[in-house]
């Protein structure tokens, strides 16, 4: 296919209607039609194991964006982030992020945690409650105690 031909069409492909104005706070519903479908699916089609992860998804942007993160000496250094709770590379649930209004759509969460800790515990509570899971936290330093167990 033609770059002409993608750009005609591309002109035309919206996951969400352009012509309704959103509240600047919303940023993420643009995609949330799209992205509440997926993980409704990622949590149908997939159980996962014990042993699940909480991670940051980067995604590189290459425009103009109030949302996005910029830090220099990282490999990519303007980007969208992505929180996740994922089990061998499988996103199981995520949390969107924004540079100006922090975390999209964080539950109310006891007091003292930290909005960084609040999205970890809401990822969390996406698991089932019936089985035994080991959290694993990639370089997350939390603000409440948490049991280390050698694994």
């Amino acid at each position: 296919m033609s770059l002409n031909r993608f750009e005609q069409l591309n002109r035309y492909f919206h996951v969400f209607n352009p012509q309704i104005a959103l509240d600047v706070k919303q940023w993420y519903k643009k995609l949330d039609l799209l992205a509440s479908v997926l993980q409704e699916r990622f949590r149908v089609y997939y159980m996962p194991a014990t042993k699940v992860a909480t991670n940051e998804i980067v995604v590189r942007f290459c425009g103009r964006s109030q949302y996005t993160l910029k830090i220099q000496n990282k490999p990519i250094k303007e980007r969208y982030k992505i929180f996740a709770l994922c089990d061998h590379r499988y996103p199981y649930g995520f949390l969107w992020y924004s540079s100006t209004h922090r975390i999209a759509e964080l539950a109310p969460t006891p007091t003292g945690l930290s909005p960084t800790s609040s999205g970890v515990l809401q990822l969390a509570q996406l698991l089932l409650s019936n089985h035994q899971w080991y959290l694993l936290l990639d370089n997350y330093f939390t603000n409440v105690p948490v049991r280390w167990e050698p694994i």
